[in-house]
């Protein structure tokens, strides 16, 4: 018999002709394997796939309930960043160091707030005041925002800069009495106070 004639009448190799197997219903998956994949690989799949499956979830705790009441301050990196920009480019113009820097002129102190004030710049006004501008220096014997209302009262239009004031008015004052709330009242509950705590950073914030 030829060469030719031996390769036809060869039986076909256990590769050719082998069907898909599947793996036991016990392994948790349906695998169709081929001849050169061992059971043991595709169980470590099926392994796998089921660990990531049966992760246990988290536990809601009264801490994680607080923190979803509790307003999301997502916003707040964004908006310091803006209110930094503005006060630096303000600050760089009118040549002061910082939000409390103080020029004199003829014996007259003139703070950023101030000038920010006499300019009419509501929104300088209120990055200053973010950024910690001191609201008692005094330029001329008036505050800044004594001088906003001196202003408005001779000459009208700013309504706006005095309404910055207002805001940080309430704020400060609401940030008081939620201090005195949630630290005099001792004879309270821890609860009570907890959640009186949260609902004063609420207002504040």
């Amino acid at each position: 018999m030829s060469f030719a004639e031996q390769q036809v009448t060869r039986k076909p190799g256990p590769l050719r002709n082998a069907e898909p197997r599947g793996l036991p219903a016990s392994t948790g998956l349906a695998c169709s394997i081929s001849p050169l994949t061992t059971p043991a690989s595709c169980g470590s799949v099926s392994t796998t796939t089921g660990s990531s499956e049966g992760t246990p979830e988290l536990q809601e705790t009264p801490e994680t309930r607080e923190l979803e009441r509790l307003p999301s301050t997502r916003s707040k990196p964004r908006k310091a960043t803006k209110s930094t920009a503005l006060a630096a480019s303000f600050l760089q113009q009118h040549d002061y160091l910082h939000v409390n820097d103080v020029k004199s002129s003829w014996g007259r102190k003139s703070y950023p707030l101030h000038t920010a004030v006499r300019q009419n710049q509501p929104a300088t006004v209120r990055a200053l005041l973010e950024l910690g501008a001191s609201r008692k220096a005094l330029s001329r014997g008036l505050t800044a925002e004594e001088s906003a209302r001196r202003y408005e009262r001779r000459w009208g239009g700013y309504s706006e800069v005095l309404s910055v004031f207002d805001d940080f008015n309430v704020t400060f004052v609401t940030a008081q009495e939620c201090s005195v709330s949630t630290t005099t009242d001792s004879t309270s509950e821890s609860e009570k106070q907890s959640e009186g705590s949260t609902r004063c950073r609420r207002m504040v914030l």
